[in-house]
Formats: structure tokens, sequence, C-alpha cells
């Protein structure tokens, strides 16, 4: 009964319906970033205390970030953890090694202060926010950093249970890659997407946001996957269950612990065998060792033949 819920709640207190593809405005208003005054009766709703942990990871609460950053917060009478990304230690961006396939212990280590943020701030809450600047066609690249560093879950879904609501400051309406990419991300990593708003919307679409988390809260409520959420996790599903099971073994007994081999419609024992019996080989702890060590060069091997006769040609073609 969550959406009957919702729904029912949106009609009796007025609130306004967020478009998924608004009109979109003229390209070159499209990387301009302003609240907007759009003449309406402004719904305002008393705060409600959830008891639940929230947490905001931003890249960069000021200007009009910051002000529906608070347009969001004030209809939570709860403390808020607000995770500023130029606040934290971020070494770098994901280096795509595949050091955390056995284990999920990212290479940086703790010489940065990604991990610890994940493990500290985003495990424990209940209510996730990402509020982030659109720069150009995506979100910005510290936020993509964050994001990207949280591949040390691998495969893992670690927003299961958690109600999700994204704040842009920016035009998503020329954006519909962006949407359908944080969408996609949100679902397959389980959480339940409650909308998303942006600095073009009204401060009302902000509060109705802002009460739909606190409702799918109240019910417990998670909005059934789409394509995206879905498809993405069945490939990944299908994947891991054979060949990169070898490399991510996490990913492996998470699957196997959590019944998703149970979805699968074929099994194939007999290709099974063969990648059990390399996994087996590759977990010895020397040989193991060297594939992390030598993981780059293993992923760029089926393509060295190509990049050679390729650096060949083009090496020919210039002392032409």
């Amino acid at each position: 009964m969550g959406f009957f819920d919702i729904f029912l709640d949106t009609i009796k207190n007025g609130y306004p319906a967020t478009r998924a593809f608004p009109r979109q405005e003229p390209c070159e208003k499209t990387t301009a970033s302003r609240l907007r005054s759009i003449p309406e009766v402004l719904i305002e709703a008393e705060p409600v205390k959830t008891g639940k942990k929230l947490t905001i990871i931003t890249d960069g609460a000021e200007g009009n970030l910051e002000a529906i950053i608070e347009r969001f917060c004030s209809a939570f009478d709860d403390i808020v953890e607000i995770v500023n990304l130029q606040k934290i230690r971020i070494a770098g961006g994901c280096l795509g090694c595949l050091h955390c396939g056995p284990k999920n212990i990212c290479r940086y280590g703790d010489t940065d202060e990604v991990v610890q943020t994940y493990l500290d701030k985003v495990h424990p809450a209940d209510i996730i926010v990402i509020a982030a600047k659109i720069t150009g066609r995506w979100h910005s690249s510290l936020m993509k950093a964050f994001i990207d560093r949280g591949f040390f879950h691998t495969h893992q879904p670690f927003l299961g249970g958690k109600q999700v609501a994204i704040l842009f400051d920016g035009n998503i309406a020329a954006n519909p890659a962006l949407r359908e990419g944080i969408t996609g991300y949100v679902e397959w990593q389980g959480g339940n997407l409650n909308g998303i708003v942006t600095t073009r919307d009204s401060d009302s679409a902000v509060i109705a946001l802002a009460r739909r988390v606190i409702l799918s809260l109240e019910k417990n409520y998670q909005r059934p996957a789409t394509f995206l959420g879905v498809a993405g996790l069945n490939l990944f599903r299908d994947e891991i269950y054979m060949q990169l099971s070898i490399v991510f073994s996490a990913d492996y007994r998470y699957y196997r612990k959590n019944g998703i081999y149970n979805t699968m419609p074929h099994k194939q024992p007999f290709q099974l065998l063969k990648f059990r019996f390399i996994g087996i080989i590759a977990a010895i702890p020397p040989i193991r060792r060297w594939i992390v060590k030598n993981m780059k060069d293993l992923m760029l091997m089926p393509y060295r033949d190509v990049l050679k006769n390729e650096t060949a040609r083009n090496r020919a073609a210039s002392l032409d």
C-alpha cells in the first residue's frame, strides 16, 4: 500500500508532481543554475522527526545547491549529516585495478578518506541524498570520483533498504542520459529512488520529494525496479556465476549467500565446474597475489596483438 499512501498524500496536500521529462529550455540556458520563481502557492510542511539517520553527499554546499539542500532538510526534525566531498581527502579516482575483487579491499587503503566515508556515513544511513552540480552533461568530476571509488563494493548492492533522493543544481531536462544513469545506479544498488528535483523546480517540489521519502520510510516502501535495475543485477549475476568469479570471488560468495543465483534460468554445470576449478587454483595465496599485482597486464592481454599491430602501422605511416 506504500505507493497508494504516497499518491493520496500528494493529492491531499496539493504537492506538485515533478515531471520525469520536463520542458526543455533553449540550449544556451542549459548551463545556467538558478532558483526559479514559479507563480504558485508555496507549500509548507511541519518538520517530521523520523528517528532515522539522514546523510547528504554533496560536491559543494554553497549557492543554489546549498539553498535546495536547506529546503529539503527543513522537512525533517532530525540531525542531518552533510558530507561535503570538497572537505574529505580523495587521493584519486578508481584505478580499475580490480584489487578489490577477492576481498573488497581498495588499493588506496587508508591513504585517503573515501572508503571510511562509505563505511561510516553511507552504510549506516537510512536516507541517502545525493546533491550535486550538473557540469556540462554530467554531474561534477568530484562526485563522479566518489561514486566510482565506491567500486570497492564491486558488484554487491550496498543501498538495500535505503531511501534515496537526488538534488541537482542544473537542468536535468537537457540531460536525459544523466537521469537514466543515476536512476540505474540507485536501482541496481538496491535503493528506493524517491525522485529527482533540481534548482529549476519549485520549493514545493523539494518539500514534496522530502515528504515522499518520509512516507516511504514509514511504510517501508520499495518501488519495483525498472529494466535498468533488473537487467543490471541479472547481467552481473550471470557473469559472476561463470568466468568473472575468478576475479570477483567476493561477489560470488555474496551472491550465493543471498540467494541471487536462485533466480538463474540456466546453470551450465560443466562450464561452472571448469571455472570453479580455475577459481580454486587462483585462490592459492601466491597465485592470487600475482594475479592482483599483474591485473592490468592480464586485462590487456587479449588486445596486445591488436595494439602491437596498430602501433607498428602508425609508426610506418609516420615514416612515410
